[in-house]
């Protein structure tokens, strides 16, 4: 199995922790000291792999943690500090 991006896990730590699992991508950005078009891109190959979702909001986008079961990339791992439950 291949271990997932700590950029990725990082977001998906984020999400979790969030209120409703959901968090725009400025908030995202900034807690993972991204930029905000570096943040979107690692936001999109989540989602493509089916960890995260995107809603049009106002200014943006909010994105929602899906959860690891609707993941398409089955061999790719995640390893969090914590439990998720």
């Amino acid at each position: 199995d291949k271990q997932m991006n700590p950029i990725m896990a990082s977001i998906i730590e984020i999400l979790i922790d969030a209120e409703e699992h959901t968090a725009n991508t400025r908030e995202i950005a900034d807690r993972c000291d991204l930029s905000i078009y570096s943040a979107r891109n690692w936001l999109i190959r989540l989602e493509e792999a089916g960890f995260v979702c995107r809603k049009v909001a106002p200014r943006g986008y909010l994105w929602h943690f899906t959860g690891f079961n609707g993941a398409k990339n089955k061999k790719l791992r995640w390893s969090p500090d914590k439990p998720t439950d």
